[in-house]
C-alpha cells in the first residue's frame, strides 16, 4: 500500500474494481479496499494517462498531497505544479480536472 506507482497491464496481477472519479487524458480513480484493522473502508487516490502503463499514487492517507511525486510526475506542467506547492490546490479532483483542461489547450 506504500508503492507510489502500479503497473496497469492485461493479465498481469489481480484485477481490482477502480471508481473513475475523473475521466480524461487524465483519469483519476480510487481504489477502494476494506481497512482489516478498523472494518471500514478506505481508497486509495490514483492518476494515468491515456498513454502509460501504470498508475501513481496522489495522496498519502492522512498526510494529504504526494508532492515529491506529483512534482515527478506532473514535470510538463509548472503552472500545476505552483498551484500544488501554493496549496490552492488541495485535492485529486482539482488537479485532474486542471491538467486535463490544460493538456486540451495544449
Amino acid at each position: 500500500m506504500f508503492k507510489t506507482e502500479y503497473l496497469s497491464r492485461k493479465d498481469l496481477g489481480k484485477p481490482h474494481f477502480l471508481n473513475v472519479r475523473e475521466k480524461g487524458f487524465l483519469t483519476y480513480y480510487q481504489w477502494e479496499f476494506m481497512d482489516q484493522e478498523s472494518s471500514t473502508v478506505d481508497a486509495v487516490d490514483l492518476f494515468k494517462r491515456e498513454n502509460e502503463d501504470y498508475f501513481i499514487r496522489v495522496t498519502q492517507g492522512l498526510l494529504g498531497l504526494r508532492i515529491a511525486a506529483l512534482e515527478k510526475y506532473f514535470e510538463d506542467c509548472p503552472e500545476l505544479m505552483d498551484k500544488i506547492r501554493s496549496k490552492e490546490f488541495r485535492t485529486p479532483m482539482e488537479i485532474a480536472r486542471f491538467y486535463n483542461n490544460w493538456n486540451k489547450v495544449k
